[in-house]
């Protein structure tokens, strides 16, 4: 939770490798009973000789005190199956598209403005 004199933001934290496979999160509809939730994907890279650390936000959320948009109906599954080798329905979690759904954030300045608005 992110909280400045007239805004609070339930802020989920996520990260990935950049150019990694995985092209979904998951997330929990709890999330959506959360005033001004939103969550923060950090794409990162490791540094190497010619390139420092590197980090791009991205987005997914809405405007300050309104609601995180609809995470769909698309049901998260277990990533290990059970003992007869069924992957489980997770109820509570969503499964979202980064692509589709993660907007790009280019600064950390542009990143503090869609969490708490113009100050």
């Amino acid at each position: 939770m992110l909280t400045t004199a007239n805004v609070t933001r339930y802020v989920q934290l996520k990260t990935r490798h950049k150019g990694g496979k995985n092209n979904r999160l998951n997330l929990s509809v709890q999330l959506g009973t959360l005033p001004s939730a939103c969550v923060i994907l950090m794409d990162w890279s490791a540094p190497t000789e010619s390139a420092p650390f590197q980090v791009e936000y991205r987005w997914f959320g809405g405007e300050p005190g309104e609601p995180i948009p609809s995470l769909g109906d698309n049901i998260a599954k277990h990533t290990k199956g059970n003992a007869s080798g069924a992957k489980l329905l997770r109820e509570q979690i969503r499964t979202i598209s980064i692509a589709a759904r993660f907007e790009p954030v280019a600064s950390v300045r542009e990143l503090t403005t869609k969490l708490f608005g113009r100050v």
